[in-house]
């Protein structure tokens, strides 16, 4: 029973240990997690004590008053954006994208809302999916969209005003991939692929003797001793 007490806990996570959060929006870093430490997503700030004792794999919803805690898969909650606006997604007939002008020159034009009206939204408690909504009643070109551009208006606007966080455990193989697709000149541009192979070839096991000569940012000499287990 004792074992089986120490070998769940392992599987969560404790105040002070490291862990990798990769938000919806697609950043990705490594941040120790403490009580009253804050993780910052855009101009949002919210307290990661939520995630003291919860699984590595868990993932939380970033809302205005905090981290909130959501059982479902990141697929799952990323599918899940087409079904909560499929109601808001109506183009009328003949709609056609040639007249709009690009969203990246004329939303600001289009859209009736500013940043102030967003905020006191949400000061006011309108979750991300009532603000959403709001967003898109208030756009002068939604209508005209076809509805293939406003379900990808309205997933656009969800990575900001819906955003998720997953909390995974730092292994070597999730921190190549961070570094991968921020930094590869860091690890050598070693892939994931190439650091497996290393260790399959090398045949590190436990009681092992190894001898690493590292330009990875210690990257393989963690991953060597993971393999050796504490006994090499």
């Amino acid at each position: 029973m004792a074992a089986s007490a120490s070998s769940s806990t392992a599987l969560c996570l404790e105040e002070g240990q490291w862990a990798l959060l990769s938000l919806s929006g697609g950043d990705k870093r490594i941040m120790q997690v403490k009580r009253g430490e804050k993780l910052t997503n855009g101009k949002m700030k919210v307290l990661m004590d939520p995630m003291i004792g919860a699984p590595f794999g868990a993932n939380f919803r970033i809302e205005a008053d905090g981290l909130k805690r959501d059982e479902r898969t990141v697929e799952e909650m990323s599918g899940a954006i087409g079904d909560t606006f499929s109601d808001v997604v109506s183009a009328q007939a003949g709609a056609s994208n040639a007249e709009l002008t690009d969203e990246r020159l004329g939303e600001a034009h289009a859209q009736k809302l500013g940043e102030g009206d967003i905020r006191r939204l949400k000061q006011k408690g309108l979750s991300g999916e009532e603000v959403i909504r709001t967003l898109a009643k208030n756009s002068s070109t939604f209508a005209g969209k076809t509805a293939f551009s406003q379900d990808k208006y309205l997933r656009k606007k969800a990575k900001k005003h819906m955003p998720f966080v997953s909390m995974l455990r730092p292994t070597p193989l999730t921190v190549c991939d961070l570094y991968m697709g921020k930094s590869p000149e860091k690890l050598s541009n070693l892939r994931r692929d190439s650091l497996a192979l290393l260790l399959s070839l090398s045949n590190v096991q436990p009681g092992s003797r190894a001898l690493v000569l590292d330009t990875t940012l210690g990257l393989l000499p963690a991953a060597v001793a993971q393999r050796l287990g504490g006994r090499g």
